[in-house]
């Protein structure tokens, strides 16, 4: 059973029973690994990930494809060629940051969202022949979107679903300034 548990048989019942250092190398590990917090964002954090200037204007929305360079399903090593650094969040192989951007990774290494608040990118965001205002709220936004629900309140924001985008509000416990876009994979 080695250093760290005991077995025990009692009938058909096994009992194990860990030894107080191996539950106090983990009660210490969890503390060396903090959620992932407002901080840690890139919206509060232009300095470390990357600043709007490094983004070729314009920016085209695309409901179910992505935001500007970026696309959902592209293999990873080609959002590396679009000039923007990529840095990791806390040692996450699946959540990374591009720039101004957040993006998730599948475990095929593919991109399988892309997230951008709006007031974090330059005034040049186009879905369509529209231009979106960075000072635009999720309910003018919605307005914009094809097929987008009623805003749902969840825990940490509020959301809009519409086809092929989300549109989150109140995100990072209330600190998030303005609507943020998601484009997921399909």
């Amino acid at each position: 059973m080695g250093w760290w548990t005991q077995k025990k048989f009692i009938g058909s019942l096994t009992v194990m029973r860990t030894s107080p250092s191996v539950f106090l190398m983990v009660f210490l590990f969890s503390l060396s690994s903090p959620a992932f917090s407002y901080e840690d964002a890139p919206q509060a954090k232009p300095g470390v990930y990357g600043s709007s200037k490094n983004i070729k204007c314009p920016i085209r929305i695309k409901p179910g494809l992505g935001i500007g360079p970026l696309e959902v399903g592209r293999p990873l090593k080609e959002v590396e060629g679009v000039g923007m650094d990529l840095k990791t969040v806390q040692r996450s192989t699946t959540h990374m940051i591009a720039g101004r951007f957040s993006i998730g990774i599948n475990e095929h290494g593919n991109v399988r969202y892309v997230e951008a608040e709006i007031g974090d990118l330059p005034d040049c965001i186009y879905y369509e022949k529209h231009k979106i205002k960075k000072s635009a709220s999720a309910k003018q936004l919605a307005t914009l979107f094809p097929g987008c629900g009623k805003e749902e309140s969840l825990v940490g924001g509020n959301s809009i679903k519409c086809d092929g985008i989300s549109i989150t509000t109140g995100g990072w416990g209330g600190k998030q300034r303005t609507p943020a876009l998601k484009i997921l994979a399909k």
